[in-house]
């Protein structure tokens, strides 16, 4: 029977929780996992235990960038005109805000912004998506996917954005938001600033993965629909 975790053990699990490592690939949703199972909460792990923990990630990897894919929040980076920093945000913050209204999302949780061509990405866990905005002829494994409606995602899937059919801009929110670090109150990008530069080649998206294509679940309170 599993047992509730002593003080000691919470303070561990609330600080790697809480703690945010940006840039790099590290083991830490490895860490959250093993201290969260019951043997390791039970104090009766073994030696070969970690044979048996399949690690996961609720990582999305960019396989391919698009033309201009890049994180965006609303309603941006509000208050820095004077010194020269534009809101950003998404050109279309309807479908935006849909976006994150159809999986249970705050309107201002971080998702991505697609331009003209989209990009291909994986899940390394299950999600639950949406697609709004222009038509960009998505799929799922091959699978047609259908816009403006909640989309389930398993773990290994490949979502592949096509061109833009109609209009410039599609959007993707996933079940409790990116997490992207805030710069200036916002998470949105902001290109000419360097601030989560869109990523446009393969070889660079692939070696930013751990940076672009963030954590895709169990995130901020603040993403959580209200």
């Amino acid at each position: 029977m599993r047992q509730r975790a002593t003080p000691r053990l919470a303070k561990l699990q609330s600080a790697l929780a809480a703690t945010r490592l940006h840039g790099i690939a590290t083991n830490l949703d490895y860490l959250r996992q093993i201290t969260a199972s019951e043997a390791f909460v039970n104090g009766t792990a073994w030696t070969r235990m970690l044979d048996s923990v399949v690690a996961t990630s609720p990582v999305i990897e960019v396989i391919q960038p698009g033309t201009w894919s890049s994180v965006q929040d609303y309603p941006g980076r509000q208050g820095y005109w004077d010194i020269g920093v534009p809101p950003s945000g998404p050109m279309d913050d309807f479908a935006f805000r849909l976006a994150n209204r159809i999986v249970g999302n705050h309107e201002s949780a971080a998702g991505l912004e697609f331009t003209l061509q989209g990009p291909v990405l994986q899940f390394h866990s299950d999600a639950l998506i949406a697609l709004t905005g222009a038509d960009c002829q998505a799929t799922l494994d091959g699978e047609a996917v259908a816009l403006w409606q909640p989309v389930s995602v398993k773990a290994g899937q490949t979502l592949a954005l096509g061109r833009a059919q109609v209009g410039c801009r599609a959007y993707l929110a996933v079940r409790n938001g990116l997490d992207v670090p805030e710069y200036l109150g916002s998470r949105s990008t902001f290109a000419l600033g360097a601030v989560w530069r869109p990523r446009r080649s393969h070889a660079e998206s692939r070696r930013s993965a751990a940076n672009f294509a963030t954590r895709a679940c169990g995130l901020h309170d603040a993403c959580a629909g209200q």
